[in-house]
C-alpha cells in the first residue's frame, strides 16, 4: 500500500512538472548566440561606422541580377544602395583604389525603374560625395558588363538593418515631393508620407533589409513648377467681379480698363500664393522641419508642427513630463488658492471676532456650505499636489484615481450649490422653516430629510463619472497632468462631465428663476414668513430663515463661479505655458474664495451681525450701515458704546438693551394680547395684560432668566402698560386685529362681468425697527415713543378705512351688476 501511494505521489510530480510551462524539458537545447555574431564584422570585410562592406571584381557577377544575388546569399546582407555608404564613402574610395575598381551597381530597391523599365543604375565611386550622388548611365538588370563591379553591405554585428527614410529622401532628392514624421524605422514599422504637391499621406513599411515600399517612385506624386502651373492656368486671365478671387489669398483686385470701360478684373496674390484667383500655395514642410514628435502641416505658406500627446515646443521638441518635472506652475498656486483660501479667510474672521465663537446651528444651508467648503478644501489639495505629476513622481494609476477625485470633488461642490438654492426656494415656497426633518407643519417629510438629498446629490456625480469610465476616461488623464487634458480626439470622452456640469448649472438657473417669481409675484407667501416669525419663532431663531431670503442670487452667482475655475483649472493644467489662462485661473480662483467667503459672511446671522458692527464703528456717519438687524443696534448706540474702555463696555454691555429690543418687546406683547382678547372676548383688557406678563416671565424662568433680566422685563413692561388704551369704558378691546382679507370685486367685461380678487394686507402686524435719522435723533425718549405710537395708530385707521371702503365697493358693485342683469326678471 505504501508503494502504491509512492508511485501516486511520483506520478503526480511528473504531471504537474510535464503542465508547468516554467519548467525546461532535459531533451530542450539551450539556445546561443551565433559565434559569427561576435565579431564586428566577418573575415575579408571593410569596417565601416555602422555597417560592413565587401567589393567583388565583375568577374564575380557580371550583371545586375547576378551582382543582387551574390550579394543576397547571405544573411541580412543586400546590394549596397546610394543611402547605405554615404557616411563612410572615403574608406569605399580608398579600397577602390588598391583594387583599380570604379564602376558599380546602385540597388534600385524596388523602385519604378527597376520594376517597370527593367533598369538599374550604375555609379562611380570616386564621383560620389557625403552631399552627392551622381548617376553616371543606366543599364538593363540582365545585361552583362564586364566593367562594373558588386558592392555588398551588412549591418555590424548581426544588427536588424533600419530604414534611414531621411536620408532616402535626401539621397534621391524626393525631399521635395514627401515629408515624413520619423527619420527612421525599424522591420515592419510603419509611417505615413505626405505627398507635398496633392497634400495626400500614403503609408510605407520598413522591409527586413532596411529598404522601404512602397518606394517612394511607386507613388502618384507629381510635382509641377510654380512656373509651369502659371503658364498653364493663363495669369493674365480676367474676372467679372473681385468675389471670383480667393480671399486668403487676395493682395488686391484691380479694374482693367479698355478706354473708359471696365472690362474685368485682374487679382495680384500676396507673397506665397499663386494661380489667377490666387487659391493655391506652396507646401513648405520638409521631412526635418518637426522633430519625431510631431507633425508638419502646411496652411497659407506657413508651416507649423502639430505635436503628439504629450510633447509641445514649436518643432515638438519639448517632453511635457520631463520639461514641468519639478517646476511651480499656474496650477499648483491656484489648488494653493481653493485649499488655503477658505482657512486663511477663517483665520482673519477669528481674528477681528476677537474671540467669538462660532455658531453651531445645523441647518440645511449651514450644511451644505460646510461640506461645499470640504469638497473645495479636497479638490484644492489634489490640485495643489497632484496637477503636475512630475513634483511627486505619482504612477499612471494614481494619476487617473487622482484624476476622478479632483472632478468628483467639483462636481460634488457645484451639486451643494444647486441644493442650497433649492432649500432657499423650499424656505420662500413655505415648505420648511431650514431645519432638518421637519416641515412647516411640523411634519417629518422626505423633502427636508438630510439623508435623502445626501445619497441623491452622491449617486447622480457617481453615476455622470461612471459614464465618463465607459467612455475612456483613462485617455484625459496625462503624464503631465491627473486633471485632464483637452483635445480634439478627447472631446468625446468630457461629453458625460460636461453635460452633467450644464444640467447642474440649468437646473440652477430654473430654481433661481422660481425664486425670483416667488419674491416679487407671491408676496404673500413672504408675508407668511414673516407672520411665523413674529407670532412663533422670535427674532432670534427667525435669524436662520432669515438667511435663506437673501440667499436667491448669491448661489446663481455662486455656481456660475465655480463652473468658470473648473473649466479654467483643467486648461491651465493642460496649457501650462499659457500665461493667460494660468493668470485667469489664479485671479478666478481668489474671486472664488472671496465670493465664498462674501457669501457665508452675508448668510451666517453671527458674521453679518460682526461685519455690519465694524462698519457701523469705523466707516463714516454718511456711508455707515445706521441698524444692524441682526441684533437690533443702530449705529448711534454701537458708536456711543465702543466710547468707552473695554473695560467699561463689557460692564456696561451686560446691563445695556438696545432701543429696538425694546421696542420689539413691546411689538411682541402687543400681538399676544390681541391674541388673547380674540380668543377669549369676555377677558378684559387687565386680565389681557396680567396673562401676557405672567407667560413673560414663566418663559424667561423656564429658560434659566437672571435676577437682572427679570428687573429688565419688569422695567420694560411697565412701559408697554403706558401704549394701552386706557378708555371707560374699555370696549375696543384693545387694537384693531390686523389680518389677511380677500376681496372680491366685480366690473364690467366685453363679454360677461369680470371678477377681480386681491387680499388688503396689513402692515402694522410686523416689526417696523426705529432707525435714526437728523429729525429722530433731536427727540427725547418720551416723544420718540409718542411719535412711534402715533404713526402706528395712523397706520391702523389707513388699514381700517381701506378694509371698510372695499367691502362697501365690493357689495355695491355686486348689487349693481345683479341688478343690472337679473333685475328685469326680478321686476317681472
Amino acid at each position: 500500500m505504501l508503494f502504491l501511494f509512492l508511485l501516486i505521489f511520483i506520478g503526480i510530480l511528473i504531471s504537474a512538472n510535464s503542465g508547468d510551462p516554467t519548467v525546461t524539458s532535459s531533451t530542450e537545447k539551450p539556445t546561443t548566440q551565433d559565434p559569427a555574431c561576435l565579431l564586428e564584422c566577418p573575415d575579408g570585410y571593410q569596417v565601416g561606422k555602422s555597417s560592413c562592406y565587401i567589393m567583388y571584381p565583375p568577374t564575380r557577377a557580371n550583371s545586375y541580377q547576378a551582382s543582387l544575388s551574390l550579394c543576397m546569399s547571405k544573411s541580412r546582407q543586400t546590394l549596397a544602395s546610394l543611402e547605405k555608404f554615404r557616411e563612410d564613402i572615403p574608406m569605399l574610395q580608398a579600397s577602390a583604389s588598391e583594387t583599380s575598381i570604379n564602376w558599380i551597381y546602385a540597388n534600385g530597391i524596388g523602385s519604378r525603374k527597376e520594376r517597370f523599365d527593367k533598369k538599374a543604375d550604375v555609379y562611380s565611386i570616386f564621383e560620389q560625395s557625403i552631399v552627392q550622388a551622381p548617376i553616371v548611365q543606366s543599364v538593363g538588370i540582365s545585361e552583362k558588363n564586364s566593367n562594373v563591379s558588386t558592392l555588398c553591405i551588412v549591418p555590424k554585428f548581426c544588427d536588424t538593418p533600419i530604414c534611414d527614410i531621411e536620408q532616402i529622401l535626401l539621397t534621391y532628392e524626393y525631399n521635395q515631393l514627401f515629408s515624413s514624421p520619423v527619420k527612421t524605422l525599424k522591420p515592419k514599422e510603419t509611417t505615413s508620407l505626405t505627398c507635398i504637391p496633392k497634400k495626400q499621406s500614403i503609408e510605407v513599411t520598413c522591409g527586413s533589409l532596411g529598404n522601404i515600399y512602397p518606394e517612394p517612385s511607386m507613388i502618384q506624386c507629381q510635382r509641377t513648377s510654380i512656373e509651369e502651373i502659371q503658364d498653364l492656368s493663363n495669369p493674365k486671365k480676367l474676372f467679372s467681379s473681385c468675389s471670383k478671387g480667393f480671399q486668403r489669398g487676395v493682395a488686391s483686385c484691380d479694374p482693367v480698363l479698355e478706354g473708359s470701360e471696365i472690362i474685368g478684373y485682374r487679382f495680384t496674390c500676396k507673397p506665397g500664393w499663386t494661380m489667377p484667383t490666387c487659391w493655391y500655395t506652396t507646401d513648405t514642410c520638409t521631412s526635418n522641419y518637426c522633430s519625431e514628435n510631431g507633425k508638419c502641416v502646411s496652411e497659407a505658406g506657413e508651416r507649423r508642427c502639430e505635436c503628439k500627446m504629450g510633447y509641445a515646443g514649436d518643432k515638438c521638441e519639448w517632453n511635457l513630463r520631463e520639461k514641468y518635472a519639478k517646476v511651480w506652475t499656474f496650477p499648483v498656486f491656484t489648488g494653493a488658492i481653493i485649499a488655503l483660501g477658505g482657512f486663511v479667510v477663517r483665520i482673519v474672521k477669528r481674528a477681528v471676532a476677537l474671540g467669538r465663537t462660532e455658531a453651531t446651528d445645523e441647518n440645511p444651508q449651514s450644511t451644505h456650505q460646510i461640506l461645499r467648503s470640504y469638497c473645495m478644501f479636497v479638490a484644492g489639495i489634489l490640485v495643489l499636489f497632484y496637477s503636475n505629476p512630475g513634483l511627486t513622481n505619482i504612477t499612471p494609476t494614481a494619476c487617473r484615481f487622482n484624476f476622478i477625485a479632483v472632478h468628483f470633488c467639483f462636481m460634488m461642490a457645484m451639486v451643494q450649490w444647486l441644493l442650497e438654492a433649492w432649500n432657499v426656494n423650499q424656505v420662500l415656497r413655505c415648505v420648511h422653516l431650514n431645519e432638518w426633518e421637519t416641515d412647516w407643519n411640523g411634519k417629518k417629510s422626505w423633502g427636508v430629510r438630510i439623508v435623502p438629498r445626501m445619497v441623491a446629490s452622491v449617486l447622480v456625480v457617481s453615476a455622470a463619472l461612471l459614464i465618463t469610465f465607459q467612455a475612456g476616461w483613462n485617455q484625459l488623464a496625462a503624464p503631465w497632468t491627473c486633471v485632464g487634458t483637452v483635445r480634439e480626439d478627447n472631446l468625446s470622452i468630457w461629453i458625460p462631465v460636461i453635460a452633467m456640469v450644464i444640467i447642474v448649472l440649468l437646473a440652477a438657473g430654473a430654481v433661481f428663476e422660481s425664486n425670483l417669481l416667488i419674491k416679487f409675484r407671491r408676496p404673500l407667501l413672504g408675508y407668511r414668513i414673516d407672520l411665523r416669525i413674529e407670532r412663533q419663532m422670535g427674532h432670534e431663531a427667525g435669524r436662520q430663515v432669515e438667511k435663506c431670503r437673501r440667499n436667491e442670487i448669491l448661489c446663481i452667482s455662486g455656481i456660475s463661479l465655480l463652473i468658470i475655475l473648473w473649466f479654467l483649472t483643467i486648461l491651465s493644467a493642460d496649457f501650462k505655458d499659457d500665461v493667460t489662462i494660468g493668470s485667469l485661473t489664479v485671479i478666478m480662483a481668489i474671486v472664488y474664495s472671496v465670493f465664498s467667503f462674501y457669501q457665508e459672511a452675508v448668510t451666517c446671522p453671527e458674521d453679518r451681525a460682526m461685519w455690519i458692527t465694524i462698519l457701523q464703528r469705523y466707516l463714516p456717519a454718511r456711508f455707515a450701515p445706521s441698524y444692524n438687524p441682526e441684533i437690533m443696534w443702530t449705529v448711534d448706540e454701537v458708536r456711543e458704546m465702543y466710547k468707552f474702555s473695554e473695560r467699561e463696555r463689557k460692564l456696561k454691555y451686560e446691563q445695556y438693551v438696545p432701543r429696538n429690543q425694546y421696542l420689539y418687546l413691546h411689538h411682541r406683547w402687543d400681538l399676544r394680547f390681541n391674541e388673547i382678547l380674540a380668543e377669549t372676548p369676555q377677558m378684559t383688557i387687565n386680565e389681557a395684560l396680567v396673562k401676557v406678563f405672567c407667560e413673560e416671565m414663566n418663559l424667561l424662568k423656564c429658560n434659566n432668566g437672571t435676577g437682572k433680566q427679570m428687573a429688565y422685563i419688569q422695567d420694560t413692561y411697565a412701559d408697554f402698560l403706558y401704549t394701552i388704551p386706557d378708555t371707560d369704558p374699555r370696549t375696543l378691546k384693545g387694537r384693531i386685529h390686523g389680518r389677511l382679507e380677500l376681496v372680491t370685486l366685480a366690473a364690467d367685461a366685453p363679454i360677461g362681468v369680470k371678477l377681480a380678487k386681491f387680499f388688503i394686507v396689513p402692515g402694522f402686524d410686523i416689526f417696523e425697527p426705529e432707525i435714526p435719522n437728523e429729525e429722530i435723533r433731536e427727540l427725547n425718549r418720551e416723544e420718540r415713543q409718542r411719535r412711534r405710537l402715533r404713526n402706528e395708530r395712523i397706520q391702523m385707521e389707513n388699514y381700517r378705512i381701506l378694509r371698510e371702503e372695499a367691502r362697501e365697493q365690493a357689495t355695491f358693485l355686486n348689487s349693481s351688476i345683479h341688478f343690472r342683469y337679473f333685475g328685469n326678471e326680478v321686476v317681472r
